[in-house]
Parts: structure tokens; C-alpha cells; sequence
């Protein structure tokens, strides 16, 4: 598409992550753990394209993807003495550039830029009254590939890989246990559906 476009994807995540938790009740040394997770993810993305009288076409994309809109959206779970902490992931938003070749049907591109997401960290005590929330906005770096290819006038269907790094996050909860999400790496593939009433990709 060349100019503004607007759509959606849907698609799958499989990422790892490494956390560290201090439990003052159980063991006054921080602990250390990995874990892996997968979630079903949905979510945006909305940009704008030029291409240049070589055929390489340059833009610049904004998206928001959902992990958990058809799962928990849980990265890891850890035992306190008293109960369960757990880090999930709200979303995860990019702003990222984009440079490939187009034809008239089909584009091929790479994209690099920012990331960002919002974790949330849950205490568990065992009892439905006695959870603790902390929130927090954690930023990274993403990096992919992918290929669109015109289904109609006006309208592409896209293929796309993209690989989503982000940074520490963390906090202390009212009970003293304490919780950092030192990294956590998602590599998502993901099929999109892109519209624009100026595209210049057609069948």
C-alpha cells in the first residue's frame, strides 16, 4: 500500500523470559528462574508508505497487539511462602520503520524500530481478597520481516514475522515480596489484512 493505511492481525507468540523473586518469608536471597510461554494475540497496525521511482518503498508503522485476548496472557508464575506472584502481559505496541521492493501486487520488507508493554504483576495470597496489583510500562526494541500481497482493489493480505525484545519491570508487593522481570523475548507470526483508499499494490 502507498499512503495511510488501516488493519488488523491476529496470529500466534512464542517468547521467554527470565524473572528474579524476593521472598523475605521463605528466603531472604533473591531467586533466580527462566520460563517459556505461547499466547494467541490480535490486535492493529496503521502507517504510511512512499515508493520511490526504484520500486523500494519506504513507510513508517504504529501497531498494538493483545496476548491475552484469547488466552491469560501469563509469562510466569512463581511460589511465594504464602501464595503465587504472576507476570502477564497486557499488550505490546510498535512504532517501527519499514523498507522493501514492490510491484503492483506484492511487496517484500524488513522493519526495525520501538517497542513497548504493559506488565502486570499479581500476589496471590490465597484468597480472592488478598491479591496485589502492580502495573508497570516496560520498553525494548523490535525486529522483523514480512510480505503483502493485493487480494482486491484497495486491499492486501499480509504475512509477518516480527520479534519483540523488551526490557526490566518490576515491583514490591504490600506483603515485602519483591519481583523483577529482568527480560522477556517474544517472537510472534502473524497474518494481517491491510486497507487503504489510495494503495497503489492491486490486482
Amino acid at each position: 500500500m502507498v499512503g495511510f493505511y488501516l488493519g488488523g492481525h491476529v496470529g500466534y507468540g512464542r517468547g521467554s523470559g527470565r524473572n528474579t523473586l524476593y521472598d523475605p518469608a521463605a528466603d531472604p536471597r533473591p531467586g533466580a528462574a527462566g520460563s517459556a510461554f505461547g499466547s494467541l494475540l490480535g490486535g492493529l497496525q496503521s502507517g504510511y508508505n512512499d515508493l520511490l521511482a526504484s520500486r523500494l518503498l519506504v513507510g513508517i508503522e504504529a501497531d498494538i497487539s493483545f496476548p491475552n485476548y484469547l488466552d491469560d496472557g501469563i509469562v510466569a508464575s512463581r511460589s511465594t511462602a504464602s501464595g503465587a506472584v504472576t507476570e502477564k502481559l497486557d499488550l505490546i505496541s510498535t512504532v517501527r520503520g519499514r523498507a522493501g521492493y514492490a510491484s503492483d501486487h506484492w511487496l517484500l520488507y524488513a522493519t526495525a524500530g520501538l517497542a513497548w508493554s504493559q506488565a502486570r504483576f499479581l500476589e496471590d495470597a490465597g484468597s480472592a481478597s488478598s491479591e496485589d496489583k502492580v502495573l508497570r510500562w516496560r520498553s525494548g526494541w523490535a525486529l522483523g520481516a514480512g510480505a503483502e500481497l493485493a487480494i482486491a482493489p484497495g486491499w492486501t493480505a499480509r504475512l509477518e514475522y516480527l520479534y519483540d525484545q523488551l526490557g526490566k519491570a518490576g515491583g514490591t508487593f504490600a506483603s515485602g515480596t519483591a519481583y523483577q522481570s529482568t527480560a522477556v523475548g517474544i517472537g510472534s507470526l502473524r497474518l494481517g489484512l491491510i486497507g487503504s483508499s489510495t494503495g497503489r499494490l492491486r490486482i
